[in-house]
């Protein structure tokens, strides 16, 4: 009996034994799974990202978008006029897609050059009179840190 004992204890040695290693590993493919999501998902945010920008210059194709774009920069429009309506909500298209930009190189999901060079270009648009002007009504409840930095390209830029 006490070898019958000893051999089901022997068996349920093993037994531990092989669940750990077969928990060990469904732990590491789970492991290896969240890493491809992850990455999977940050594809995605890059792709929404270059959407929005890719929308927004597009657009800028267009040459009545295009004149209403460059009239605005100009602080050539009216107050509360239509156009000038219009032209804000560019620029905020625009600043919404570019803070999303800065906030994923900020988190490493893309590179800090992509984010260096829109930005250059971003600070110019904003340094314009109307550029100017229309920052000054979007910034308002925006990430302060994002506004901080933009602050510092335009003063660069000027």
């Amino acid at each position: 009996m006490d070898k019958q004992l000893t051999f089901s204890q022997l068996l349920g040695n093993y037994g531990e034994f092989i669940g750990g290693i077969a928990v060990l590993a469904t732990l590491a493919y789970l492991a290896y799974q969240l890493r491809q999501g992850t990455r999977a998902l940050e594809r995605s945010d890059v792709r929404a990202i270059m959407e929005r920008f890719d929308a927004f210059f597009v657009s800028l194709g267009d040459p009545k978008i295009a004149a209403l774009w460059l009239e605005g920069q100009a602080a050539e429009l009216k107050a509360e006029s239509a156009q000038h309506l219009s032209y804000l909500s560019l620029v905020t298209r625009y600043v919404y897609a570019t803070q999303n930009l800065w906030e994923s190189a900020h988190q490493g999901i893309v590179s800090a050059p992509m984010w260096t060079r829109q930005a250059t270009t971003f600070a110019v648009a904003l340094s314009t009179p109307g550029g100017a002007k229309c920052w000054e009504q979007i910034k308002v409840g925006l990430a302060e840190d994002f506004v901080d930095e933009v602050e510092e390209l335009r003063s660069a830029v000027t």
